[in-house]
């Protein structure tokens, strides 16, 4: 379920020449996880939340400490469906190739 998320966000993410430069998981908190993507000027975060079923995409300047939201997804029990997955990749999107920031 995750993975095929981000597979299809490594996808759009290399190209605008993002590496992965961080991941934690957490298997004794539900399976919790955070990916760490970092740019030439931004910073992506993604947090999936085991314990409340959250996928939380979340960004900053290189330069900044202040994480913004880009978009959070509720997921449900049987997991990240497509539908879920498609709106996850259209606020990629919209972060990608937008603004770059979420207003304040």
């Amino acid at each position: 379920m995750l993975d095929y998320l981000l597979d299809d966000m490594e996808k759009r993410l290399a190209p605008a020449s993002f590496k992965r430069v961080h991941e934690q998981e957490h298997p004794r908190a539900f399976g919790s996880r955070e990916i760490v993507w970092a740019g030439q000027q931004r910073v992506l975060r993604l947090t999936w939340d085991g314990k409340d079923e959250w996928i939380i995409l979340e960004a900053r300047p290189s330069d900044g400490v202040k994480w913004q939201e880009v978009h959070i997804e509720r997921v449900g029990r049987d997991g990240l469906d497509q539908r879920g997955r498609e709106v996850l990749l259209a606020a990629l999107d919209r972060w990608l190739f937008g603004s770059g920031l979420p207003a304040a």
